[in-house]
């Protein structure tokens, strides 16, 4: 049986402020977007699992104890980059930041799809703006591909793509990621831009990670870029080059003449 899960870690520092808001946003539209038949229905029971500042022990304890043939890992908030040791860090709670190497290591799947919408600037924070415009302040996802088929569509995917991890970065190093009440503009761009693939009539029925960060990017220069943020997504894989799904949809039977 092809198991497959989804971890979706959201960390504010301070939960009376906005920026838990934002971070709230962020969390609940991942989960609505992957929970739909574009991100490829899982089960919001049975495959999606969130976290609030989790302490490292208890985050480490959900990744040992749920082994699966995929896993999606999503983190939002608070991030940067150590320049004392070249890694990626991750403010998991106010009490514990690890490096996303090891939360990478810890993670029981062959395949792994880390989204993180975190800074990598080389000073920990945020740079927070008072919102984005006419966004809603919860996403919501229409497709019209049935969920038994989306399942069948992305776990195929998922079979045809080699082992590995696959990376993908609100920012490249050095820069801040923007967060507003209503979400961040990463987290914004990618479901919108997956939403939009859908909705395209072309007969490609999967949207890969590396796709997907093409569309974000340009999304994000488009849309955001100005004095306010120069943010641009970032794509990493393992030396298998692994390119997981990120969203699927119905594609019509192209008519032969």
């Amino acid at each position: 049986m092809f198991t497959r899960r989804i971890f979706i870690v959201g960390s504010p520092v301070n939960e009376d402020d906005a920026f838990q808001s934002g971070v709230k946003a962020d969390v609940i539209n991942y989960k609505r977007y992957f929970q739909s038949p574009i991100g490829g229905a899982f089960d919001p029971d049975h495959e999606i699992t969130i976290l609030k500042n989790p302490s490292w022990k208890r985050l480490k304890a959900h990744l040992m104890s749920s082994p699966a043939d995929f896993t999606i890992f999503i983190y939002t908030g608070h991030g940067f980059f150590a320049t004392n040791t070249g890694k990626i860090v991750f403010n998991i709670s106010e009490e514990d930041a690890v490096a996303a190497q090891t939360i990478i290591d810890h993670i029981q799947s062959p395949k792994k799809l880390i989204i993180s919408d975190a800074c990598q600037s080389y000073m920990e924070g945020y740079n927070y703006l008072e919102g984005i415009g006419d966004v809603e302040q919860y996403m919501s996802f229409r497709s019209s591909v049935t969920k038994p088929r989306a399942r069948q569509l992305f776990n195929r995917a998922i079979i045809d793509s080699p082992n590995g991890t696959q990376l993908f970065m609100s920012c490249s190093r050095g820069q801040e990621s923007v967060l507003s009440p209503t979400g961040s503009f990463f987290s914004y761009a990618l479901l919108t831009s997956s939403q939009s693939w859908s909705n395209t009539n072309s007969h490609n029925t999967v949207l890969t990670a590396l796709q997907a960060g093409k569309m974000t990017t340009t999304f994000l220069k488009r849309k955001y870029s100005s004095e306010l943020t120069i943010q641009r997504s970032s794509c990493l894989v393992t030396k298998l080059r692994p390119n997981f799904p990120i969203g699927v949809k119905y594609a019509p039977l192209q008519l032969l003449y």
